[in-house]
């Protein structure tokens, strides 16, 4: 029973110290979470870097708890407490240190959330000022002073293309134009197709003031075309013919000396170029026969004057002087032509012409008026065709509605 008695005791007072070691102990740990808890409170009024020192210190404290910690345990050993109660007692104390570390690490996480919420609470009022920004109206822009009126610019004639209009006088440099008299038709009463001729010629632009020409037809230009047939030229019996320029195939009974027996050498000089008014020089060196071979100098001024850009007055005055064979009939000749154009269109023109001509020699005697009419159409840019129909002789001395001619015109320009 002593025995029991003894042990029981033993017991009793080993139960009374654990108890008062483990008391001892949790105030002992429950100091260095207050001061944590004091340090947070601190560092809670604190900005950016206050936070950075307080989680230092916070650091700090958990060490010195530790510390401390250990340094009770170690105690705690060497007094002796080796018991179960002790370790449990030793492990109940390390689960309060994990909760006061948790406790410790959610409020330094607080600690830097203050700072988070400041910053979105700047980026959502940047974004609202934005919002705002965008919807307000925008401001009225600066009235811009009204552009000066631009003058409206002149229209092309319509009749550009279209002899009559617009169309320059001479060939552009290294401009070729194949044109002429193209088929010329005796129509005089008797002599019907006698004779029968084709008086082609070439043109060519060597530059934009100079044009030489090959005639066949006296020196016809697409602006003034006429039918080469020579009305009256009196044969050796005393009697008048026409005869044909160029190449004629109808033969000497039939208005044809020869096949052919004529030819020309052009020019045409740009001499004063105005805004209504174009002159050029004409001057040619022709032959009028073969046989006998009557040369012949020809002067002449080609002229335009525009009166609308749709009518257009045309005039080729020229002398011609007799070189040889002056008495086979080649003497010196005047001839007046004008041409009246208007442009109906861009690509038709139509015009009436007239014309004063004769020998020297006797004018008024042998003086003849022609009557003639006739049109151009462009079909393109190169190719032009046209009709001449003509009274040779209408008012003029024994004139009459007897001597008449067809010409066809086929004129192509590259």
């Amino acid at each position: 029973m002593a025995a029991r008695t003894a042990g029981a005791k033993v017991a009793a007072a080993l139960a009374i110290a654990a108890v008062a070691w483990s008391g001892t102990t949790s105030v002992a740990l429950a100091q260095p979470a207050r001061a944590a808890k004091d340090a947070g409170k601190k560092n809670a009024g604190v900005k950016d870097a206050g936070a950075k020192d307080g989680a230092k210190k916070d650091a700090g404290a958990k060490s010195a708890g530790t510390k401390d910690a250990g340094a009770k345990d170690a105690g705690a050993k060497s007094a002796g407490a080796k018991d179960a109660g002790a370790k449990s007692a030793g492990a109940k104390d390390a689960g309060a240190k994990s909760a006061g570390a948790k406790d410790l690490g959610k409020k330094d996480a607080g600690k830097g959330s203050p700072g988070a919420k400041d910053a979105g609470k700047k980026a959502a009022g940047d974004d609202a000022d934005r919002a705002v920004m965008s919807s307000a109206p925008p401001e009225p822009a600066e009235p811009v002073a009204p552009a000066e009126p631009v003058e409206p610019v002149a229209a092309a004639a319509p009749a550009e293309l279209a002899f009559g209009g617009q169309r320059p006088l001479l060939l552009e440099k290294g401009k070729l134009l194949v044109a002429g008299s193209t088929l010329n038709v005796n129509l005089t009463s008797g002599d019907i197709l006698q004779p029968l001729s084709l008086a082609p010629s070439v043109w060519y632009g060597v530059n934009q003031k100079l044009e030489l020409g090959l005639t066949h037809d006296g020196g016809t230009t697409p602006w003034t075309p006429r039918p080469a047939i020579i009305p009256g030229l009196i044969d050796a019996m005393g009697n008048a013919h026409a005869s044909g320029g160029g190449i004629c195939f109808v033969g000497a009974r039939n208005g044809c000396k020869r096949v052919y027996d004529n030819v020309g050498v052009d020019g045409l000089y740009m001499v004063k170029q105005k805004a209504k008014l174009d002159l050029a020089a004409h001057p040619a060196l022709e032959a009028s026969s073969f046989s006998p071979f009557g040369l012949r100098l020809r002067l002449g001024v080609l002229g335009r004057y525009r009166l609308h850009p749709r009518l257009s007055v045309v005039f080729d005055p020229r002398l011609s002087f007799g070189l040889s064979a002056r008495d086979s009939g080649n003497i010196e000749r005047i001839d007046l032509p004008a041409w009246g154009w208007l442009a109906v269109n861009a690509k038709l023109g139509v015009y009436l012409h007239t014309a004063i001509a004769g020998q020297l020699d006797g004018f008024f005697n042998v003086v003849t008026i022609p009557v003639q009419v006739g049109a151009s159409y462009r079909l393109d840019a190169k190719l032009t065709v046209g009709g001449d129909f003509s009274f040779m002789n209408l008012i003029g001395a024994a004139g009459g509605v007897s001597e008449r001619a067809l010409g066809l015109r086929v004129a192509y320009e590259r």
